[in-house]
């Protein structure tokens, strides 16, 4: 069978769904063009430990200088705000949500 076909016929029974608002989008994409206005990506300075935007004059936040975190590195291509929190996958709107520890 033609994989195209097959590919086609898979994402009309199953369109892609932007991972904000489950809107029905484009299958290159990953969030429809108004959940993209709303994300803040992180195009700022930041901390190189926690990810937080500060001054780039500095590399580490005082809070990491202070009381180090139990992580090296913590990354994210967006801000957490109340925009991506209501992505799939964040911790409000996993399965794991009930599990304190793990949100």
């Amino acid at each position: 069978m033609n994989l195209l076909l097959l590919k086609k016929a898979t994402n009309l029974i199953f369109p892609s769904v932007c991972v904000s608002c489950e809107c029905i989008i484009d299958e290159n994409l990953n969030l429809c063009s108004e959940c993209n206005k709303k994300i803040n990506f992180l195009t700022k300075h930041y901390c190189n430990v926690c990810g937080v935007v500060i001054s780039d004059n500095i590399y580490t936040c005082g809070k990491c200088i202070i009381n180090p975190p139990p992580f090296k590195v913590l990354r994210s291509v967006f801000a957490y705000d109340q925009h991506s929190r209501n992505m799939r996958g964040c911790p409000e709107t996993s399965k794991f949500k009930h599990i304190p520890s793990l949100t």
